[in-house]
């Protein structure tokens, strides 16, 4: 049976537009080139407690992995804090006797959110169980690297993606599917030439300039992803952060 990957796409795309998303594309489901620079950034210690990554970096090599018969990876990014029914958090209220929560979790779960969209996609497209899987942020998946390689944006500086029009105040999600589809090509973009505003910014000095981030300094993996107790180093620059930071936005 033939199948119009064109047409699908299209359909597609415009589905992921009338539900408010800030950018989507498609790439290829195969091998990741930068899997290797993730493997190495993990060799480094970079994940600090986060053994989840070690113990699942070999899948997020190939994403067919999670879905041998995929053929298409359909990646969507949300702008927040507006998508999220939340209101920018990233300065700490004044009088400081009230701590501030990062904007990306300052309204709705994005998990929820994110999930829900992804599966509006899927219904749209029709496609039979077992032919698709979505992931939002919590599946084995390197979801800033497809979206480079959707097309989406690029990696700054702080090794968040960054989308036209958007910055990094997105939320990611990622369906494979069975589905053929032209991928997108990656943007020729580099809005950090000659720009270390996000280094700067840093109030531990987590981000390298070689775009990376050492997890062990970061006051969001200390305040959303670790359950030890924050080193004494840490905590003045923590000032009135309760959950996340947004200083590197």
């Amino acid at each position: 049976m033939h199948v119009n990957g064109a047409a699908i796409k299209a359909r597609l795309l415009g589905r992921a537009r009338e539900l408010g998303c800030a950018a989507a594309g498609v790439a290829r489901a195969g091998p990741l080139a930068d899997h290797s620079r993730f493997v190495a950034w993990l060799a480094r210690g970079g994940s600090a407690s986060m053994g989840y990554l070690e113990r699942t970096a070999s899948l997020r090599a190939d994403p067919r992995r999670l879905l041998g018969t995929a053929r298409s990876v359909v990646v969507v990014a949300l702008g927040y804090p507006g998508a999220l029914g939340a209101s920018p958090g990233a300065a700490p209220p004044s009088p400081p006797a009230h701590g501030s929560v990062a904007s990306l979790f300052g309204g709705r779960d994005y998990h929820a959110v994110v999930r829900n969209l992804l599966l509006a996609l899927a219904e749209s497209l029709d496609m039979a169980d077992g032919t698709w899987r979505v992931f939002v942020d919590t599946g084995p998946v390197l979801e800033r690297s497809l979206a480079v390689a959707a097309g989406l944006g690029v990696i700054g500086r702080h090794t968040q993606l960054l989308v036209p029009g958007h910055g990094a105040r997105v939320a990611m999600g990622v369906l494979l599917t069975e589905l053929p589809m032209e991928p997108d090509a990656p943007l020729a973009w580099d809005p950090c030439d000659g720009c270390n505003a996000c280094v700067s910014a840093c109030p531990t000095g987590a981000l390298g300039m070689g775009g990376s981030v050492d997890a062990s300094r970061c006051l969001s993996y200390w305040t959303t992803a670790s359950r030890e107790p924050i080193p004494r180093g840490l905590r003045i620059p923590l000032s009135t952060r309760l959950y996340g930071c947004d200083a590197c936005q």
